[in-house]
């Protein structure tokens, strides 16, 4: 679980993260964290229903890792995901990058 670049362009430089604890559950489209920029302060929204395996301690630490590489050392989350249909709405990537182009 993490934001997208795009997210994190529109964000400024990512000054504060909160973020669920390891073993904590998570609840699809409801708030599990924070994330605080020189622009706004925004829920961190989950994608799907899970339980938290891990938080990325070291984006806690260093939150503008964020910005340099969301999709690499800037992700936040490790979840094990519940259901077997977990993710069946959730949008792939040209799905997503055509969301964003229409909101340009």
């Amino acid at each position: 679980m993490g934001i997208t670049d795009f997210v994190q362009e529109q964000l400024g430089d990512v000054m504060y993260l909160q973020l669920p604890d390891a073993g904590e559950d998570v609840t699809a489209r409801e708030p599990s964290g924070v994330i605080q920029s020189f622009n706004s302060t925004s829920d961190l929204i989950a994608p799907l229903d899970g339980v938290v395996l891990a938080a990325n301690d070291a984006a806690r630490r260093a939150p503008r890792t964020v910005n340099r590489a969301p999709y690499a050392q800037g992700g936040l989350v490790r979840l094990r995901v519940e259901g077997a249909d977990a993710g069946a709405d959730l949008l792939d990537g040209p799905g997503y990058e055509a969301l964003v182009a229409s909101s340009e």
